[in-house]
C-alpha cells in the first residue's frame, strides 16, 4: 500500500536516506527531497523529451545546461513513449532552471535522458525504492522484500501474495506479523470474480 507506515511514501523517504544520503546534488521540491542517483519511477504513459546517451555527453563538455538542451531536443521533435512503470535514475539536476533528467538503460536499444520540470516531480515521476504489487506487475527483480502487517488488512490476499513472491528472481524476503501473512495465504475472497458468465452447455 501507499499509506500507513510501513507503505510505498513512508519507505521511499527511509530508503532514500540510507541508500542515497551522500549525494553530491540535492534539492527540495514541495517539500520533498530529490537526489541525484536517486532511483525513481515514471508514473503515466506519455510522450516525453529525450536526449541519446551520445548528445548529452557531447553537450555537457561544452558547458551547456539542462534547460538549452532541452530546448534543441524539443525543436528536433525527439519524443518517446514512456509507460507506467518504467524504472530509472536521476542522472543530474539543474536547480537554476528547475529541470532534471533520468537515465533510462531499458527504454530503447540504446540508454537515454528523459527531461522532467520540478513540477513532474510526485506527478509524473517518483521515488522508485519501495513500490506496490500494482506497481512492479509485469517487472523482475533479483531480491524482494515484502513487509506483511495487519495495517494492510485490505490488500492481504492470495492473489496478490503471489504476485508478489513472483517478481523476485532469486530471493523473496518476507518480513513482518505471521498473522498478517495467514491472512494473505488463506483469504482468496478478493480473487475470487463473480460474473454472468457460464461454459457451454
Amino acid at each position: 500500500m501507499k499509506n500507513t507506515i510501513l507503505g510505498t511514501k513512508e519507505m521511499n523517504q527511509i530508503l532514500q536516506e540510507m541508500l542515497n544520503g551522500e549525494s553530491q546534488k540535492e534539492v527540495e521540491i514541495r517539500g520533498y527531497k530529490l537526489k541525484q542517483f536517486d532511483k525513481v519511477i515514471h508514473l503515466k504513459n506519455q510522450d516525453m523529451i529525450y536526449i541519446t546517451e551520445k548528445q548529452y555527453k557531447a553537450s555537457k563538455h561544452a558547458g551547456r545546461d539542462l534547460l538549452e538542451l532541452r530546448q534543441d531536443c524539443f525543436e528536433e521533435k525527439q519524443q518517446m513513449r514512456v509507460y507506467n512503470g518504467n524504472l530509472g535514475l536521476v542522472w543530474d539536476i539543474d536547480e537554476e532552471n528547475e529541470v532534471f533528467i533520468v537515465y533510462y538503460p531499458d527504454l530503447t536499444d540504446e540508454p537515454v535522458f528523459i527531461f522532467y520540470d520540478f513540477d513532474d516531480y510526485k506527478n509524473t515521476v517518483d521515488l522508485g525504492y519501495a513500490l506496490t504489487i500494482h506497481k512492479v506487475q509485469g517487472n523482475q527483480f533479483d531480491y524482494v522484500v515484502i513487509p506483511f502487517v495487519n495495517a494492510f488488512y485490505i490488500m492481504l490476499n492470495n492473489k496478490l501474495l503471489y504476485t508478489a513472491i513472483t517478481r523476485a528472481r532469486k530471493k523473496a524476503i518476507l518480513i513482518g506479523q505471521p498473522s498478517a501473512f495467514r491472512r494473505a495465504c488463506t483469504n482468496v475472497e478478493e480473487a475470487e470474480r463473480n460474473t454472468f458468465l457460464r461454459g457451454n452447455e
